[in-house]
């Protein structure tokens, strides 16, 4: 949440508060509410204390309560989600808007993919993505959503404009996004030049992993030349064992 945001978040939680007959807090456990539930975005919150309140209808809530539902309202995908989306990214015509963790788990799992197929990488990438969201979450970090363009430009319409609808991703990003080449400024607005900054780095570290995935894959060349050397060792060494 931002510093602006504070009196919707106070009157969130006194909202809450009243359903269980309780008032607003003292100052000091006010700061304590806003220092735990800062770090999230304030539609988050607001949907954090709407499943308290639907769950828990005795006792009014404390901020780990709260925080508790935060981390699981925060928009990321579930891992299953998560891999299907992330399998776009293997088409070079499609744009995807996917988070970090999506990013980094596909990284790790691409190389399984290439050399044994989707069921395998499919583990691969869930092992490693539930690893990385439960270490985001440990460390109350919201998602960052981000974009790989594709080379389809209708599918790269398609996919910022739904990312927009569902609050992935802020107009200002989406339209900086979709602007003609020679309208392509991103002003003054920092959320925008950090967003667009963040693309730029996550393609180009993606585009590292990928070549240096490739470079680690051996060619059929190589590998008959290590399977003939091979071979020839191991007749080296029949015909020395058997030498008197």
């Amino acid at each position: 949440m931002l510093d602006d945001e504070k009196t919707q978040f106070f009157e969130l939680l006194k909202d809450c508060m009243a359903q269980y007959a309780k008032p607003l807090p003292e100052t000091s456990m006010l700061a304590t509410w806003w220092k735990s539930l800062s770090p999230y975005p304030l539609r988050v919150v607001a949907a954090g204390f709407a499943s308290y309140i639907n769950d828990e209808g005795t006792f009014e809530p404390k901020p780990a309560g709260i925080v508790k539902r935060c981390k699981l309202l925060d928009g990321r995908p579930a891992a299953e989600e998560a891999w299907a989306l992330s399998l776009l990214s293997t088409d070079e015509n499609e744009t995807i808007v996917w988070t970090q963790e999506m990013a980094e788990a596909f990284a790790i799992a691409r190389p399984v993919l290439d050399s044994s197929g989707a069921i395998s990488a499919r583990k691969a990438f869930i092992e490693a993505y539930q690893r990385l969201i439960d270490v985001a979450r440990f460390q109350m970090r919201a998602p960052a959503w981000i974009v790989s363009e594709g080379h389809d430009k209708s599918r790269k319409v398609l996919a910022l404009q739904a990312a927009e609808r569902t609050s992935r991703l802020p107009a200002s990003v989406v339209a900086a996004l979709l602007a003609p080449p020679e309208q392509k400024v991103q002003g003054d607005d920092p959320s925008v030049r950090e967003q667009l900054g963040k693309v730029k780095k996550l393609l180009a570290d993606l585009d590292a992993q990928r070549q240096a995935n490739r470079a680690a894959i051996p060619t059929d060349a190589e590998i008959a030349r290590q399977q003939r050397a091979e071979l020839a060792k191991k007749v080296a060494n029949y015909v020395a064992s058997r030498s008197i």
